[in-house]
This record gives C-alpha cells, sequence and structure tokens, in this order.
C-alpha cells in the first residue's frame, strides 16, 4: 500500500526529474559564501546530495540563484520526508526560504504546473507527518509567493 509520504516523494520525482548536469551553485558553493569564503565549484563526489551533504551544507539555501534553489528543493523535501524524526536545520532553512516575505537572496522562485502542485502534496505531507515540529514553518510556506 502506497503511503502519503510515498506519493509525495513519487510526485517530487516526477515533477523534478533527476538532472546529470550540476546546479550553477552547490549547496557547498553556497555554504562557502555564507562563511564570507570563495564558493568552490561543483565537485560531482564532492556535492553529490547525501543526507549528510544536505545536513553539513543548508546554509548555501540562502545564497542559491533560482536555477540552484529549484534543484535543491525536491532534495531538501524528499530529505525531510524521509527523516521525520529529526528537527532537521536542513528543512527549516528551506521552509524559511519558502516563506512570504522570506530573505530575497534565497526566495523560492515561482514554481507552476505539475512543480507547485507537488511541493505542495509534499509540504502537506511533512505537516502531517512531523506534527507540530514544522507546522507553523510549513503554513508560513504554503503562503510564499512561489505560489502562483
Amino acid at each position: 500500500m502506497t503511503t502519503r509520504v510515498d506519493e509525495a516523494r513519487e510526485r517530487l520525482r516526477f515533477a523534478f526529474p533527476a538532472r546529470t548536469d550540476p546546479p550553477p551553485r552547490s549547496l557547498r558553493a553556497g555554504n562557502a559564501l555564507d562563511d564570507y569564503a570563495v564558493p568552490p565549484d561543483f565537485d560531482a563526489e564532492l556535492d553529490r546530495p547525501t543526507d549528510a551533504y544536505i545536513e553539513a551544507y543548508y546554509h548555501g539555501l540562502f545564497f542559491l540563484d533560482a536555477e540552484s534553489f529549484v534543484f535543491y528543493l525536491p532534495l531538501v523535501l524528499d530529505y525531510g520526508l524521509t527523516h521525520p524524526e529529526s528537527d532537521s536545520n536542513a528543512v527549516d532553512t528551506l521552509l524559511f526560504a519558502m516563506q512570504a516575505g522570506g530573505p530575497p537572496e534565497a526566495s523560492c522562485p515561482p514554481l507552476r504546473g505539475e512543480q507547485e502542485r507537488a511541493v505542495v502534496f509534499a509540504l502537506e505531507a511533512l505537516r502531517d507527518l512531523t506534527g507540530d515540529v514544522f507546522a507553523d514553518e510549513i503554513e508560513s510556506a504554503l503562503r510564499g509567493d512561489w505560489r502562483s
């Protein structure tokens, strides 16, 4: 039987197909900017978006261009859906960036069609899964400027 989380993850995979090209800026490069360091070039091995990578470089979400943000958006949402027991800094940062009036350098660009529907479904599934942990942040994110 398919769960709501499984369906959310599948919708994200369908709406945001895997890319073979790297994003213009990696989370690791964004994180370097947060540390006032020179952002490193993308490295296929060092910038593999593993769970540890997402949690280590979540500050980088605030320094991504729109294309890079959309690249990491489904990956961080998927991470949250598969780690509901954690009060994840990466998920919290993503939700903050998705709120209306969030930091302009890190706001989620407008999404359309299937991408928007997949993100809404994933956020609602995450809210159901995590209870009060991210409830307020998810509600704010659902009112974000990224909605059409």
